[in-house]
């Protein structure tokens, strides 16, 4: 994996997925708006003076938060030249899925490099797979996992990935809840989230990238096998678009 650069000066050629105040720019609109609730999201943890690899960083408002805060960050994300795992729903004409979110992921990629300018930063990026992160990128302070698990197919892969590359603390961010968009229906249990569920239903044929909701006690067990044996969450709420508040929940794990 080689670390990236780009020059992009077109406003217009981005998609934010976060709302950012972009210096010599102002306000740029994205479908969550996390400002303000940075250290929630992050489970309170301090990271100044540290290393920090951040994987789903999108628009990269967390990311560059904190470097505000003293950290040293590389962000790691997918690019258009690898491939979503999109659910391969028979029928379906996944080719042209496949073409319309790789143009999605380019704009976006486009996003994190015009604020990368706008803040001055000196954040890296690494493009890739989750899957394929090594010790070639070296090891960091603090590895976060920022509301990415559920748009992979194997979820422990991507989180053994992260830990392989983390020296002290690990923070996985998800959804409280697993009925987002798709209106699921809901597991006949008063505890149903205390398990895993599939998210894709073949009848809808939909969602084409969101696998899983990945419960609290499952991401903990995770964390136990891979050596943070030290664990702190808390839940928080965060802003979509049409201002909707979801509850999210951040774990924080330390060998």
């Amino acid at each position: 994996m080689r670390y990236s650069t780009r020059t992009i000066n077109d406003f217009s050629d981005c998609y934010f997925y976060h709302s950012m105040n972009l210096p010599n720019h102002g306000e740029a609109k994205g479908e969550w708006d996390i400002r303000g609730r940075e250290q929630e999201y992050l489970g309170s943890l301090n990271v100044k003076g540290k290393s920090v690899f951040e994987i789903g960083t999108a628009s990269g408002h967390l990311g560059f938060w904190m470097e505000q805060q003293g950290a040293t960050v590389t962000s790691f994300d997918l690019s258009h030249e690898q491939s979503w795992d999109i659910i391969p729903y028979a029928g379906v004409d996944i080719e042209s899925i496949v073409k319309t979110r790789k143009e999605h992921i380019r704009r976006l990629n486009n996003s994190w490099w015009y604020a990368h300018q706008k803040f001055n930063s000196k954040a890296k990026m690494v493009y890739g797979s989750v899957y394929e992160i090594d010790q070639s990128l070296g090891s960091f302070d603090v590895v976060t996992l920022n509301n990415m698990l559920l748009h992979v197919r194997d979820p422990f892969l991507a989180i053994q990935k992260a830990a392989s590359i983390c020296k002290n603390e690990i923070v996985i961010t998800e959804l409280n809840e697993p009925f987002f968009f798709w209106n699921q229906e809901k597991v006949d249990s008063p505890n149903n989230q205390c398990f895993q569920q599939f998210l894709p239903r073949a009848a809808k044929k939909e969602p084409f990238e969101t696998w899983w909701f990945l419960p609290v006690p499952m991401l903990k067990e995770i964390l136990n096998i891979l050596g943070f044996n030290k664990i702190d969450m808390n839940t928080h709420i965060q802003v979509f678009e049409n201002g909707k508040e979801f509850k999210f929940n951040t774990l924080v794990g330390r060998r």
